[in-house]
């Protein structure tokens, strides 16, 4: 026993080290890339208007107010980047746009409920809008461009089940203008 003793504590000294490397990039190994520091859970009162600002076709039947937990967020930026990545695979891009990727996005949080289940309202900031704030504005306001195309988009969370439902980017932009002057004063997305 005394044998086997130092063997032992080596390998629970290489677990330990191991265990807390991996937990300071677990928030991005697990969100596929997304950065946790982009993704802010808003004020109570500014999360009842962030469904309001951001993109959505119609309404979406949110009630209440709630404060979502940590728990919850992580659960939902695992499953985010692939729901997104699908949903801008499907984006008709113009001229000199170009495809963002899921860690592009900052993401506003809200809680509510929808038919007694509790949800969560993201609304996802293209880095370029960001830029164009207030520093750190973007995690105490709701934000919303109108025609930001896919800069913006929203979807709903449901905790419950675990699901996302459909991802709305906001509208598109109006004319051939307004995106060369989008592209002048911000450049290409990278």
């Amino acid at each position: 026993m005394s044998k086997l003793l130092p063997g032992l504590l080596l390998v629970i000294l290489f677990w330990a080290l191991l265990e807390t490397s991996y937990a300071q990039v677990v928030p991005n190994v697990r969100s596929g890339g997304m950065r946790r520091e982009w993704g802010a859970i808003l004020p109570a009162e500014q999360a009842q208007r962030l469904p309001a600002v951001c993109a959505r076709s119609g309404p979406l039947n949110l009630s209440g107010r709630r404060q979502p937990i940590r728990l919850e967020i992580d659960r939902l930026e695992v499953g985010l980047p692939p729901a997104l990545r699908k949903a801008l695979a499907r984006v008709v891009l113009e001229d000199r746009e170009t495809l963002p990727q899921p860690a592009d996005y900052y993401r506003q949080y809200a809680g509510a409920y929808r038919d007694g289940r509790r949800v969560v309202f993201v609304c996802g900031l293209h880095r370029v809008i960001i830029k164009m704030v207030k520093p750190q504005a973007w995690t105490r306001e709701a934000l919303g461009v109108d025609d930001g195309g896919i800069a913006v988009f929203g979807v709903v969370y449901d905790v419950d089940a675990d699901a996302f439902g459909p991802i709305e980017f906001e509208g598109r932009f109006q004319d051939r203008f307004e995106c060369d002057e989008f592209l002048r004063a911000f450049g290409p997305p990278n």
